[in-house]
């Protein structure tokens, strides 16, 4: 190591075949020698760190390096051999200045071979770290106590290792040590020393510290020109404001919340006017959808909430036949097939297979953007009993990829693109976007699809029937003529902002090996009291309805609905995303008509699909034939076992079912 200006490649092996490999890929030293077994090879110092690999014979390499030491000629190996110089020189002959450096890219392709991933940094740290905010981590440290933990101690120590050096690096960690009461490293002298000693793993970064921080209470507003904290007459004026907008006792018609749903914030907003000046026919609400689906897109990998929500959203608006929707619908589709490149790819169309969907995820980076048009056609369609298993099997991987949008999502269809049955997308984005009149949407909806949890993961925006005729828009103008420079600009501005956010500080991401490909957006200290509110507020309602209740379920997803729409309705504050108050109250109102116009049709889709299964179920068991418990299951597969066993009593009940009984044994017939 440093002590000496050497390191050094100990061959542990005799196999011929495997020397030889690593023979080409180490430089050539003017200085080996030899043990019992393989030889040794010296190399000038270059701050390699030590590790040892070896594989289940007994072959292996260690690179000596810090803390280690290798034995020199001519003493005696315990076995009785003597050490010897392999080479014509010796230590003695060759001025250390003059041995080749060891490249860590040697060291690596040696651990290759051995099947073993490095897991040691370099000891400087990455460029992109050079240019880290000093304040934002000093801030940082504020909410860290240096006596919490040794284990804490050390990795705010590594972590501002790797942000800013050995230099500035333990400024910053020397002072936040001094603050200490134990004083177990008191004195710059002694604290630097072991600053030094820290190795280097791979899985802490300087993203370690904001993590820690985040854990007790840093929000990373410090030079955002906001404030972490609030007077007490801004919180009891702000507590009155809360309460007036989300208490369950003033909640809002669906009228008052169209009104705020009208004007959106954050990005939305020039998306949203946008749409409306260039949609031949007028309807506000369908605008606002189409806006929300392409800012979804735009949104998708790279922001987060700090609890892991994105913008895979899932749209559908819902409006009569001539109400102008497809006009409006279209606008969005628009904005994305003339959008920049890694906009425009994520264009698709409707999945014709659940392997389709899944190519479709892995030619485009994870991120797809689906409009359909007629989604209510295209939904039962691909539930049709008629249909393929690959059809019917969309539906699942809608749901699945909704939820692993924070994870792994591995699925066992079929995928062209990766020629294997088992394929894995990270953080997948699935944004769909459709359009569709109320009966035909509702009648492909069955309970089951409530209780599985596939519709509550549809948001659904419903014009009044009163505005079931299209109106001209007095202000429309042509795409072309009016076409979106500005929106585009930004997202082309977005893509700048983003790499160097993730190059620089990470000032959001988690201590872990692998670094996020999405930014945490934090929340002003008042967005996280709204949101506190709004979640008491949904478990209050669901805990005065039964469970049965089929609006329990889209209940229970309102809280996770309105952090997404939340994020997309993000406000850029000093060049940077924030969920602000108005983002949270403009997302709340829009979940909220959503769960009003689902609570309305619930009735409808209710009667529907039991009346769907009854017929189902009946059709499915032949007249007078006596059928065993096995056989009855057979026939009546495609029904829930809930509704089976309902529609089963009820339809013995009026006498279409009977049971018949020979000996020990029991029939179920059907008589009409």
């Amino acid at each position: 190591g440093p002590a000496s200006n050497l390191c050094a490649v100990d061959i542990d092996t005799d196999d011929p075949e495997i020397i030889k490999k690593i023979e080409k890929i180490l430089p050539v030293s003017p200085l080996r020698k030899k043990g019992a077994k393989g030889y040794t090879v010296l190399y000038k110092y270059n701050g390699m760190a030590s590790k040892s690999v070896k594989d289940d014979k007994g072959n292996g390499v260690d690179f000596l390096s810090s803390g280690r030491q290798t034995v020199l000629p001519p003493s005696i190996h315990p076995s009785g051999i003597e050490y010897q110089w392999l080479s014509e020189t010796t230590l003695l002959d060759v001025a250390k200045d003059h041995l080749p450096e060891l490249p860590i890219s040697s060291v690596e392709r040696v651990l290759e071979l051995f099947k073993v991933t490095p897991k040691e940094k370099p000891k400087e740290p990455v460029a992109f770290y050079k240019d880290a905010n000093l304040d934002e981590a000093k801030h940082a440290l504020t909410f860290l106590d240096a006596d919490e933990s040794y284990d804490q101690w050390v990795q705010v120590g590594l972590a501002l290792q790797d942000g800013f050096g050995d230099v500035q690096g333990f400024e910053l960690f020397n002072d936040w040590s001094a603050q200490g009461k134990q004083g177990k490293y008191d004195g710059a002298e002694k604290c630097y020393k072991k600053f030094k000693s820290l190795q280097y793993p791979r899985e802490i970064t300087i993203s370690t510290l904001f993590f820690l921080a985040r854990q007790n209470g840093y929000t990373g507003l410090a030079d955002w020109g906001i404030s972490n904290a609030m007077t007490d007459d801004d919180a009891n004026k702000f507590d009155e404001v809360v309460s007036s907008w989300f208490g369950t006792a003033d909640a809002l018609s669906k009228d008052e919340a169209l009104d705020i749903i009208l004007h959106p914030v954050g990005f939305i907003k020039p998306v949203y006017e946008w749409v409306k000046k260039t949609s031949m026919y007028r309807q506000d609400l369908f605008a606002v959808a189409a806006a929300t689906s392409f800012v979804s897109l735009v949104y998708a990998k790279r922001f987060k909430t700090q609890g892991g929500a994105r913008t895979n959203n899932y749209l559908i608006a819902v409006g009569p036949a001539g109400c102008g929707k497809g006009r409006i619908c279209d606008q969005a589709q628009w904005l994305v097939a003339h959008a920049p490149d890694n906009i425009r790819s994520k264009l698709i169309g409707k999945m014709r297979s659940d392997a389709g969907l899944i190519d479709a995820l892995l030619n485009r980076e994870g991120i797809v953007y689906a409009y359909i048009d007629e989604i209510g056609h295209y939904l039962r369609n691909i539930k049709s009993e008629n249909a393929s298993q690959f059809s019917r099997a969309i539906g699942s991987e809608f749901l699945e990829l909704f939820s692993h949008a924070n994870g792994t999502y591995s699925t066992g269809a079929y995928s062209a693109a990766a020629k294997r049955d088992i394929v894995n997308i990270d953080c997948p984005c699935l944004v769909i976007f459709g359009q569709s009149v109320p009966n035909r949407l509702f009648d492909s909806l069955s309970r089951a699809d409530f209780e599985d949890g596939f519709v509550p993961r549809f948001t659904l925006l419903e014009v009044k029937p009163k505005d079931r005729i299209a109106i001209d828009n007095p202000d429309f103008v042509c795409p072309e003529d009016y076409f979106p420079d500005d929106i585009y600009k930004f997202v082309k501005w977005l893509d700048g902002w983003t790499t160097n956010a993730k190059a620089t500080i990470n000032f959001v991401g988690a201590a872990t090996g692998k670094r996020d490909t999405a930014l945490v957006v934090p929340c002003t200290p008042e967005a996280e009291k709204m949101l506190k509110v709004i979640k008491e507020d949904i478990n209050a309602k669901r805990r005065a309805i039964l469970e049965t209740d089929l609006i329990d379920r889209p209940l229970a997803r309102a809280y996770e609905q309105t952090i997404k729409y939340a994020l997309c309705a993000c406000e850029f504050i000093n060049d940077r995303p924030m969920i602000t108050e108005n983002s949270v109250r403009w997302a709340k109102a829009l979940v909220d008509y959503h769960l009003m116009v689902t609570e309305e049709h619930i009735p409808d889709i209710t009667d529907t699909s039991y009346a769907k299964d009854r017929v189902r179920m009946t059709n499915a068991m032949p007249v007078g034939v006596k059928m065993t418990d096995k056989m009855f299951h057979t026939f009546t597969k495609d029904v829930q076992p809930n509704t089976r066993k309902q529609i089963m009593d009820d339809l013995i009940h009026q006498g279409v079912l009977e049971w018949v009984v020979e000996g020990d044994k029991k029939y179920l017939r059907r008589t009409k």
